[in-house]
């Protein structure tokens, strides 16, 4: 970190002051040192973490709770459309005799406080899609914490059913960009992400709104206002 430029420290300090997010043991956010490989000097990138994309949507007041998770080989988890849509995920240690096997997929499932519900899966094939079209899909956290970027690529797709605000904009534009500037020469650099935990996150009570209102001519995936 040392070797990093002061310049980029500061302003990867800036962004977090801005978003209101926490540096260090509550893991909303990182300032990590990566090589510029178009200069060849250290530069302090902003990361958002996957506490801190929680953080940001909870302050809508409007979210009960949320949680997303990782889905192997051998979870089983059932999607169905109807009048009464079905969405359930039983991970392998709950199945007698079934192993983890490779992560095959993540899920998302997020209450509103009014009653309402919003559920997604990305099989991988999605989520490599998602990786390929990143400037730094074969270095950085895509290599070196593929299934925390797979969680926060869930949440980050869904962001548009979710009571997004400005702040939350800003926020991935950020990450996003500090990412993408990752090159290849940045595989020396390893980044240490959180440990991305598996229960469902609460958010503390709040008034009872409806969710944001879904783009026109848009169908949210599994949604129950």
């Amino acid at each position: 970190m040392r070797e990093c430029t002061p310049m980029s420290f500061y302003g990867g300090v800036i962004k977090a002051l801005q978003l209101g997010l926490e540096l260090g043991p509550l893991q909303h956010c990182y300032l990590l040192p990566f090589k510029n490989g178009r200069t060849g000097r250290y530069e302090v990138q902003f990361i958002l973490g996957y506490r801190g994309m929680i953080e940001l949507v909870r302050r809508s007041g409007q979210i009960l709770s949320i949680e997303a998770r990782p889905v192997y080989d051998g979870d089983n988890i059932t999607i169905s459309y109807g009048l009464e849509d079905k969405f359930e995920h039983i991970p392998y240690h709950q199945i007698d005799g079934a192993d983890k096997g490779k992560l095959k997929g993540v899920s998302l499932k997020v209450k509103f406080v009014n009653g309402g519900y919003l559920t997604d899966y990305m099989p991988l094939c999605e989520i490599e899609e998602h990786r390929s079209r990143s400037l730094a899909k074969d270095s950085g956290p895509w290599k070196t914490d593929y299934e925390a970027m797979a969680l926060k690529t869930i949440i980050r797709k869904n962001f548009r059913w979710l009571p997004v605000s400005t702040e939350i904009q800003r926020a991935i534009a950020a990450n996003d960009e500090a990412i993408n500037r990752i090159t290849p020469d940045d595989n020396d650099i390893e980044v240490d992400f959180e440990q991305i935990p598996h229960e469902a996150e609460s958010a503390p009570t709040a008034p009872k709104e409806p969710p944001q209102e879904q783009p026109a001519g848009e169908e949210a995936p599994l949604f129950t206002p």
